[in-house]
């Protein structure tokens, strides 16, 4: 029966209880669950008793709406929760920073360890544990209330094979650990597709939105850099869908490059037995493999979004440094071409052969620059002190007039 929660009780319990020759099994179910690491494999003892142990440890994610997000109650030895959970408000959006009505998107770590245990064909046991802390229905009594009491079903199986079949349904222990693996690694990627499905939409319609900033505006500036910090966020929970989900298909090419051969030896009803559940565990990783090698492009494009992001970045800060420059360089030049000017056609003058009524030496150069230099000082000036200029001739030329009167009379 499956243990859904080993909290310390649940497993003292089942390491007080549990058969000698299933102990072995027992704790490396306990131990590889508790590790959450993707394990499928075979083997065989020979030390006292011959006995076998058939081992499946499957890890993925939930994505699922909730109010708020759930936190694993069950503690590793530092105190942290022994499955991860993240909200995820970026999926709607770079725009994207609150709860919406429907609820909050939050991804949860979880993990599912099988293992089939005995001596031979006739004499075997099972023993599962499912992660259900995130909000799953899946228990054992749950299964139970809805099938009623006169027709129990497998929980292993997830209520789709009977506990107790009115007729055989499987030859040998190999038939029936297949088959829970084919069921359970549906369940796995359902739960792949539907995050694939989530995070594919969002990045499609974020870069669809996403238009680079031709201005340098704070407005664009900001856009970008709400765009750029969402990219982050999102490479981020790529790099880390795609971590796990490159250690489970590695784990199942591992096992296909190796123990899968403890399946496949045997009587011929029982390997055509198995054939159907082995075709659709197969099919499953395929289609994991695909889900890894799509994330794996959305993680790629989204990196060469950042670069640009960081380039569009770079071209803002640089055109605003560079009108900066241009205002400076503006207010530093006016007065060093009014300086030069003079200099420049008092030069030019001078150079010219056959221009000039006198003949040039420095003291006349000298008196020429400076009078170019006055009324250069003089035509910059003018502007702004125009009226005061007039007013001080009229006024001058007023007390002329009135010395010339006074002078006839």
């Amino acid at each position: 029966m499956p243990r859904e929660r080993p909290y310390p009780p649940t497993i003292d319990a089942l390491a007080a209880t549990v058969p000698r020759l299933q102990a072995q099994a027992i704790r490396s179910i306990l131990c590889k669950n508790l590790t959450g690491k993707p394990v499928i494999g075979a083997s065989i003892s020979t030390e006292d008793h011959r006995n076998f142990a058939l081992e499946f440890h499957i890890p993925y994610f939930i994505l699922k709406k909730s109010e708020h997000l759930i936190t694993d109650t069950r503690k590793t030895i530092d105190g942290k929760p022994l499955r991860r959970s993240w909200e995820l408000p970026f999926l709607s959006g770079p725009m994207s920073a609150s709860t919406s009505a429907a609820g909050l998107l939050c991804l949860y770590e979880a993990h599912t360890s099988v293992v089939v245990t005995g001596i031979d064909n006739w004499v075997w046991t099972t023993c599962g544990i499912v992660d259900t802390y995130f909000g799953s229905k899946e228990s054992v009594q749950h299964y139970h209330e809805n099938n009623g009491p006169s027709a129990l079903v497998d929980p292993l199986a997830k209520g789709q094979l009977p506990a107790i079949p009115s007729e055989p349904l499987f030859r040998t222990p190999r038939e029936y650990f297949f088959r829970i693996i084919a069921i359970r690694m549906n369940e796995a990627r359902r739960a792949w597709r539907k995050i694939f499905d989530e995070v594919n939409g969002s990045v499609k319609q974020a870069r669809t939105n996403h238009i680079i900033p031709k201005s340098s505006n704070d407005a664009s500036r900001q856009a970008e850099r709400n765009y750029y910090n969402w990219c982050a966020q999102m490479i981020e929970l790529l790099m880390l869908l795609t971590n796990r989900l490159s250690e489970t298909v590695d784990a199942w090419d591992d096992f296909r490059g190796g123990e899968i051969g403890y399946f496949t030896d045997g009587e011929l009803t029982a390997v055509l037995s198995l054939k159907v559940s082995m075709d659709t565990v197969n099919k499953a990783f395929f289609d994991l493999k695909e889900i890894l090698r799509k994330l794996r492009d959305l993680e790629r494009e989204l990196c060469e979004d950042s670069l640009q992001g960081l380039q569009g970045f770079a071209n803002l800060d640089a055109a605003i440094v560079q009108q900066r420059a241009l205002d400076v360089v503006a207010i530093v030049s006016l007065p060093d071409v009014q300086i030069l000017l003079p200099l420049t056609l008092t030069a030019g003058l001078f150079s010219t052969t056959g221009v000039l009524p006198f003949t040039p030496n420095l003291a006349k150069f000298i008196f020429v620059f400076l009078t170019l230099g006055i009324l250069n000082l003089a035509i910059l000036v003018a502007p702004f002190n125009w009226r005061s200029w007039l007013l001080q001739i009229i006024e001058y030329s007023q007390k002329l007039t009135a010395g010339n009167i006074f002078y006839e009379i």
